[in-house]
Order: structure tokens, then sequence, then C-alpha cells
């Protein structure tokens, strides 16, 4: 049956959220996001166009992934700044412990440094990024915790701050509930999948939310990209 995605249903939790949920299919659903992240969220054209061309040649810059998960993102962040030749530093973070402590055992020597710290905490020490980057973090917030979040983030980012996540539709939900789900199996990736689609925003929902200064775009496929930069530091 073909749900109602007129409106946003943030009321809805997804199974990996829930503290006692079996832990071997929520290390196969972190271990199997870095298939779907690559396939569908789109990060090596964010990364050529909001970080590349702010980064100068024999420069160091930094970086941090907020939501972290199981910490395939900001595997992949780290493996781009290499290939395209930038000395960039990723940091990690994850309010979540058994993501913390998932991306510890798995991917230690990864060029990342994982933190065990809130973005509250992180901003109360002080501490700036060059770049501070989000993936399928907005639809887990209600709105006013989004606004607080990329207040937040803004305040110790030095350059971009680019929030990648689901944009809802009917047609996305159809298709990642028939075309994606015989290649994720043994895990949450597909009913949570499913609800964050209801959970997530459309372009005018969050051009409504977010605060001044920031961007919404849409990108293929069904995803929404939110970009707020700071041109005055790129020179």
């Amino acid at each position: 049956m073909i749900p109602n995605l007129k409106n946003r249903d943030p009321s809805l939790r997804e199974l990996m959220d829930d503290p006692e949920c079996n832990l071997q299919l929520l290390e196969n659903t972190y271990r199997q996001f870095g298939t779907i992240n690559r396939l569908l969220a789109g990060w090596e054209k964010v990364y050529q166009r909001y970080i590349l061309p702010h980064c100068k040649p024999g420069q160091r810059y930094t970086l941090l992934d907020l939501g972290s998960g199981g910490g395939d993102l900001a595997v992949y962040i780290a493996d781009l700044s290499r290939k395209y030749g930038q000395d960039l530093q990723v940091y990690a973070t994850d309010p979540d412990q058994r993501a913390y402590l998932y991306a510890l055992k798995n991917h230690r020597g990864r060029d990342v440094l994982f933190l065990d710290d809130t973005l509250e905490k992180i901003a109360l020490a002080d501490m700036e990024f060059d770049f501070v980057i989000s993936n399928h973090l907005m639809h887990h917030l209600q709105e006013d915790e989004l606004r607080t979040i990329m207040e937040t983030a803004a305040g110790i980012c030095v350059r971009s701050v680019i929030f990648n996540d689901i944009r809802r539709s009917t047609v996305g939900y159809l298709l990642f509930s028939t075309a994606i789900r015989p290649f994720f199996r043994n895990s949450f990736i597909i009913p949570d999948g499913l609800t964050s689609i209801k959970r997530s925003f459309t372009k005018s929902e969050l051009d409504r939310v977010v605060p001044r200064g920031w961007e919404v775009k849409k990108m293929f496929p069904y995803r929404l990209l939110t970009v707020h930069q700071k041109y005055d530091n790129d020179n």
C-alpha cells in the first residue's frame, strides 16, 4: 500500500534508534550504510562543488562530520581528499555511543579522528572547522532542534556547512521499497529507510525551517542539499 506522504511525520521512530535493538542487525546496518551512501547520497559531486574549490594546494584544512553513524562517510571524505590531493583532516562525532564504538572498531587507522563528544560540547570548547557536514541527520530532528543545530554548526565553521538528506517523495518511497530492497538484507536499512522518507522534508518545508543565510537545493535522486557558505574566508 502506498502511504500518504503529503505531510512529514516526525513522530515515527527508526528501529536502529531503539537502545534495545538487535546489535548484530545494527552493525549490519552501519556496514551497509557505506554502500547505500555511495549509491544514493552523491557526496563526490558535493565534495567537488562545495569543498574542493575552497581549498588551496599545500594548505591544511579540517572537516567535521556530524551524526557520523558507523563512520563510513567520514572515511569516504578522507579518501576523496587524498584522491584530489588535499590535506584534509576529517573528524567525526555521533551522540550514539554504539555508533562511536563501531566506528573505532572498524575504521581505526583510516585517517579519521572519531570524537566522543556532542556538538554542544565541541562548540563550548571553541573548536573550529573549515567544513562541517552531515548526512541523513536533518530528518531525525524536530524543526526547532534542526534550527539550533544549524546555527551551532555555522558558529563553529570557517568556510562551508553542508547538510545532505532525503527529500520526501512518493516515487522515491516506491523505488526504495522495491528496487533497493533485494540488495540490503539482515539489517534495518529497508524499514528504517522507509521511515526516514516519511520523516524527511520537502524543499518547500525545509525552506521555511532553515535559518537565514542557508540555501536549500534539490539534488538527484530525491535529495535535499542545505548549504551555508562563508565566502569571505576563501581568499
